[in-house]
């Protein structure tokens, strides 16, 4: 005796989202079960009954002996996305559940090229000639936020086909960051770039972004604390110091705090102490940040390595999740700083490391991930856009 569909749909509502590949197995079972995973609404509802998007994986940024990058995807979870590496191209940031890639042609291309990849359907935008022009890449950043931030309208538990914004900011000069820096956004709904930002300062550090609320907060100048706040819903800018104790931190993270609020994870000396931010505005209209310590962390009693050797590259934090990516030179580790919990979960990459490879940057990567397989599901409802093979989950 068949169970009635929503007696189904209850259960694989429950099927772990870290777990792709077990919903693959149960579309596979039969014809009315693959209708009923492939349709929107299930997507949409496995969505709101876990929330949280599990952690699929992290792009490495990798770079050989002539400065040539690409990136590989290091899966956390059995999902593998249908292209995982790509030469000739840097991952800048990762949101919504899609990636900012820069993007060349040939080794000796020096166009900034924008392309927004979703690894979950391999889909891909290239978007209009970026007005940076030639920036080394060290000096110019860029993320992809959903529209739906700036209306409110979207709870970003799907935002699968929703339009995005792309904001950069940069020098558009190769002189190591010299040159003017401005702010650029692209609206995939006109599919084309705004009007530039000029900005005081001419540096932007290559990190990932934060974003808490409707403002995103940039790194500005890898010798100093100051922050690039740019409101997405009034398109104002403004460039605030973080007063921490010392001027110069060799790796100073930016990361959105469990309550939604900003924080920042430094790096020093083996030590990881986390800060909250709080901005307030004065009469004049400036922002004035003040940070309180709430922790410090002496990673050398949870890593299996000694935490001196730690990189400033080597820092990534998944927001909704609170853990830490950390590199070293015995591999990548995720780490929990509520529970000391240290997972293992790349070597490969660091075994290549006396051949000329580097690693400058890990980008974390969430979504959540159901199959696509061509069909439509029972109420009438398409499929998502792409398709994605069961072999690749």
């Amino acid at each position: 005796m068949a169970l009635p569909q929503d007696i189904v749909e209850a259960i694989l509502l429950r099927f772990p989202p870290s777990e792709p590949a077990s919903l693959v197995r149960a579309a596979l079972v039969c014809k009315p079960w693959c209708r009923l995973i492939s349709g929107r609404r299930f997507r949409r509802r496995f969505c709101e009954f876990h929330r949280s998007p599990p952690r699929l994986g992290f792009l490495l940024n990798i770079v050989d002996r002539l400065n040539y990058v690409g990136i590989r995807f290091v899966p956390a979870t059995p999902f593998r996305p249908p292209r995982a590496n790509h030469t000739l191209c840097v991952a800048r940031d990762a949101r919504h559940g899609r990636v900012v890639l820069e993007v060349k042609k040939t080794k000796r291309d020096e166009e900034t090229r924008i392309v927004v990849w979703d690894p979950t359907t391999d889909e891909r935008w290239e978007l209009p000639t970026a007005p940076l022009g030639p920036s080394y890449h060290f000096f110019w950043t860029a993320t992809v936020v959903c529209a739906g931030t700036v209306s409110g309208t979207c709870d970003h538990l799907d935002c699968r086909g929703e339009p995005f914004i792309v904001v950069a900011v940069g020098d558009n000069k190769k002189n190591n960051g010299n040159g003017v820096a401005s702010l650029w956004v692209y609206s995939s709904a006109s599919d084309a770039w705004g009007k530039p930002t000029p900005l005081p300062k001419g540096s932007v550090v290559g990190s990932p972004t934060a974003l808490v609320g409707k403002t995103l907060y940039f790194r500005m100048g890898a010798a100093d604390t100051s922050v690039l706040l740019y409101d997405l819903a009034t398109q104002k800018t403004c460039i605030a110091r973080l007063p921490l104790p010392h001027g110069h931190y060799e790796s100073t993270l930016l990361m959105t705090m469990e309550d939604g609020g900003l924080g920042i994870a430094v790096l020093e000396d083996g030590r990881l102490s986390l800060w909250s931010v709080e901005a307030n505005v004065n009469p004049n209209g400036d922002i004035r940040m003040e940070c309180t310590q709430i922790r410090v962390i002496e990673l050398d009693k949870h890593l299996p390595v000694d935490p001196r050797f730690i990189g400033s590259g080597f820092l990534s934090y998944l927001h909704d999740v609170d853990v830490f990516f950390v590199g070293t030179i015995e591999g990548f580790f995720t780490f929990d700083p509520k529970s000391g919990r240290v997972r293992k979960v790349y070597q490969e990459a660091f075994d290549d490391l006396d051949g000329g490879i580097g690693i400058y940057g890990a980008i974390p990567y969430m979504n959540f991930y159901t199959p696509v397989l061509g069909t439509a599901d029972s109420t009438g409802d398409t499929p998502s856009m792409g398709a994605s093979s069961a072999s690749k989950a």
